[in-house]
């Protein structure tokens, strides 16, 4: 039993370490968050040309961002979502009352 709640114990150190690190990636993070260089934005040409053939619901206000000269990337991404948890707890009986 011992060794289990050592166990346990070094999980729960763990999981409060990673969290402990956060503070330090966000402030180590670029602190500008910088507009789209104006250099690479759309001509009237390039805006008009896009323009035709917008049709997508996302972003939304994409085709306004467009209008404005702003180059958008295509909307799609990719998530995973893991997720482990762990209670020290065993249930050995269980009942259930009716009345």
């Amino acid at each position: 039993m011992s060794t289990r709640i050592s166990r346990d114990r070094r999980r729960t150190l763990r999981a409060l370490s990673l969290w402990a690190l956060l503070p330090v990636f966000t402030i180590a993070s670029p602190q500008s968050a910088a507009a789209q260089n104006p250099d690479l934005a759309l001509s009237q040409e390039e805006r008009d040309s896009v323009l035709k053939d917008y049709h997508n619901i996302f972003p939304i206000w994409g085709r306004k961002a467009i209008e404005k000269g702003f180059d958008l990337p295509k909307p799609l991404g990719l998530n995973v979502i893991g997720l482990y948890m762990n209670q020290g707890i065993e249930i050995t009986d269980l009942g259930l009352s009716t009345g």
